[in-house]
């Protein structure tokens, strides 16, 4: 009997094997993005060694390879038309993609009962249907993929705990990843109302509140929320008992990092804060109240909530920089300035010299030489055609040679430090181009900490954009994808673009000696202290931005500190980020004159790494799309605009001299063949330092 259920469970297996790997569901519940990772689960579970071949921005098959054994693999598709081919225990299976999210919209995730009012808070956007941000709702916090690459693909998350069934529903495990994914740059909206006391029970939750939980107090007015919502619906009441009211969460002892944006008397009701490199706010009302349903203005209330304003103005009708440069995103710009290298190229017009000379010689030449050599005139012609044909191609082979090394790779790395809570964030792009056609491999270094490496892509539906439905031939040699990128091919001249992110501590990067970049208060909305320079090489170009302005210092020295106070010049953050030009003109008095400060518009095709990055790294804060005419979707996390508004100080410099601690930032390992290289090119190494600010309160306002 044992015997005949062995045999039974074995051809089981062998049958489920044959049959496939069970049924297969792509992205989080079909939502996905090219340039993203997208999770791919199976409700059988893939053997280690299962591979997934899907096509990147090129149309190049890349290949994933699963380590550990689970149901659930990651993969990175690069167009809008991808199918994914998995081969898993010796059979094949090929998966066909749901149709995608434009790679130019955002997109927010609401965990929870409804759409909790965010499908009407984009409608009031007024922004085209193509750039308008897509709504996707999950009923648990079980649909929420394990891998937390692939969270990279929500703009914001909104979290509602009204439903007793949803918010029990967020394991311990699953908050981690929430936490994680928030401190790493995400943007998370929570609403707390009845159940507040049970969540500050859990300690899984505790992190989540921006002060300590009181008590749950039913809400006596609703002005500051219809202020706060910019509308003109009152919120409707039922009654004036305690029982008709709105629950609300009350806390008390919120942090420094937290900042109250609207309060009912001495109830607040929305708080904002921001961890590490990211941010929460947390909503003290349900926003699925039958009351807040039945608001006709709960759209434009989490519309605020979300950050959202009337932004259709920045989409009037203009000339689209896509129909001009073939993008419509900053990191198009960035990715084409990243491609510009100190190579010959030969020009349109010496070509088009060259070409109209061979047609001459083949044509009215050897014409000639048959009409006045009658005898030997056909031989002279094949021979002077012959001659033409290899002098074209000596003159082809000298002109390729660009007289330099034979590979060439332009980096820019960005190191983001939290220096209150040690945490580091490592950007590395690169692109990487060759003379002769060749396989490389890439990885990022120096090792440790967690990150990843993958192609980097060019957002929209322009030529080689990946809003492009660009089929791939399987047959193709592609590379591998799995923490390092391996066998990249290369064709000659031809150039690949990459990028990388690395999460690290100062521990790991200066474990004997503070990695402290100086301490700030806030005395009346100015900082005050002292800033240093704890590096070994100079800080370039410093700028320190606080609530609005921005204070510049120049350089910083090595061990170099700088006096913060009411004295320091200050200017606008938008003047310290939008170049300006400063002119003369006639003032109303006799012989005199004023100078005038004229800001000059955003260059869409500038190749200035310094100038494109910058601008991507504050891009709200100096104007957003308004200002470049560009989107910044694709790189979004950069903009560190953000967290300037909800207080946060933050250190910009340029390091121009390599460090003596090459794990102060991340770069890239090169090889060929397994023989490890060292390209030349151009690199540039930005450094922004998130400092802890301490509110002072005036003796005046004592």
């Amino acid at each position: 009997m044992e015997r005949r259920a062995a045999l039974f469970c074995w051809m089981l297996g062998v049958l489920s094997g044959l049959l496939g790997a069970g049924e297969v569901t792509v992205g989080t519940e079909g939502l996905w993005k090219p340039g993203y990772w997208v999770p791919i689960h199976s409700d059988v579970a893939w053997e280690p060694g299962t591979t997934a071949v899907v096509s990147d921005s090129d149309g190049i098959p890349v290949t994933t390879r699963l380590e550990e054994k689970t149901g659930t693999l990651s993969v990175r598709p690069g167009n809008t038309q991808t199918r994914v081919e998995i081969l898993s225990g010796g059979t094949r299976q090929t998966v066909v993609f749901p149709e995608p999210v434009a790679s130019e919209r955002s997109v927010v995730l609401v965990v929870g009962r409804t759409t909790a009012g965010v499908e009407r808070a984009v409608e009031n956007l007024h922004i085209p249907g193509k750039k308008r941000p897509y709504v996707h709702r999950l009923s648990g916090a079980g649909q929420l993929p394990g891998d937390l690459r692939c969270w990279e693909l929500f703009d914001a998350i909104l979290v509602s705990t009204w439903d007793d069934a949803v918010w029990k529903t967020w394991t311990p495990e699953k908050l981690r990843l929430l936490e994680t994914w928030v401190r790493r740059g995400g943007f998370l909206v929570l609403s707390v109302g009845k159940n507040g006391a049970e969540l500050a029970k859990n300690d899984a939750w505790k992190p989540f509140f921006p002060g300590v939980f009181e008590k749950v107090m039913p809400l006596p007015q609703t002005s500051a929320m219809e202020h706060f919502a910019q509308g003109t619906v009152p919120v409707p009441q039922w009654g004036t008992s305690d029982a008709a009211k709105i629950p609300a969460t009350r806390l008390r002892n919120w942090g420094k990092r937290t900042r109250v944006e609207v309060s009912q008397y001495d109830l607040p009701l929305v708080y904002r804060t921001w961890w590490d490199f990211g941010r929460v706010t947390f909503a003290a009302v349900d926003l699925e109240h039958e009351a807040m349903t039945r608001w006709g203005d709960r759209g434009r209330f989490v519309a605020r909530l979300l950050g959202y304003t009337d932004r259709s103005a920045d989409y009037e009708e203009r000339p689209a920089a896509g129909m001009h440069h073939g993008y419509d995103d900053m990191a198009g710009q960035f990715r084409g300035a990243l491609d510009t290298f100190s190579v010959r190229v030969v020009s349109f017009w010496t070509l088009s010299l060259i070409f109209a000379a061979y047609l001459a010689v083949i044509g009215p030449g050897c014409f000639y030489l048959c009409r006045k050599l009658r005898r030997y005139g056909e031989a002279a012609s094949w021979g002077v055609f012959l001659a033409s044909v290899l002098g074209l191609c000596l003159l082809f082979v000298g002109g390729s040679r660009n007289g330099g090394p034979a590979f060439r790779m332009n980096r820019v790395a960005l190191t983001d430090v939290n220096q209150e809570t040690g945490q580091i964030r490592q950007a590395l792009w690169g692109d990487l181009w060759s003379e002769r056609a060749a396989r490389w491999d890439l990885s990022v270094v120096p090792d440790g900490g967690e990150g990843e490496l993958a192609w980097f892509g060019l957002p929209g539906p322009f030529l080689g954009g990946m809003g492009s439905r660009l089929t791939t031939d399987r047959k193709t040699v592609g590379y591998t994808l799995s923490g390092r990128v391996e066998g990249i091919p290369l064709a000659a001249h031809a150039t690949r673009t990459f990028c990388g992110k690395r999460f690290r501590t100062t521990a790991e990067i200066t474990p004997d000696v503070p990695f402290c970049f100086g301490t700030l208060r806030d005395e009346d909305a100015i900082p005050y202290g002292e800033v240093e320079n704890p590096l070994d090489v100079p800080l370039e170009r410093c700028v320190l931005f606080y609530n609005g302005w921005g204070y510049d210092l120049g350089t910083l020295q090595a061990g170099e500190k700088r006096t913060i106070d009411e004295r320091l010049r200050r200017y606008d953050v938008s003047s310290m980020l939008v170049e300006e030009v400063v002119m003369e003109r006639d003032s109303n008095i006799k012989n005199e004159k004023n100078l005038h400060r004229i800001h000059l518009p955003y260059d869409r095709g500038s190749r200035d790494r310094e100038y494109i990055l910058k601008t991507m790294m504050f891009y709200m804060a100096a104007g957003g799309r308004s200002y470049t005419g560009l989107d910044n979707q694709y790189q979004r996390w950069i903009d560190a605009s953000p967290l300037l508004d909800v207080g946060a100080a933050v250190l910009f410099g340029v390091v121009s001299t390599p460090s003596s601690n090459p794990r102060l930032f991340a770069d890239f390992q090169v090889s060929c063949g397994g023989t490890p290289t060292t390209p030349e090119g151009d690199t540039l190494r930005f450094l922004r330092v998130f400092l802890p600010v301490t509110p002072v309160v005036s003796e005046e306002k004592k």
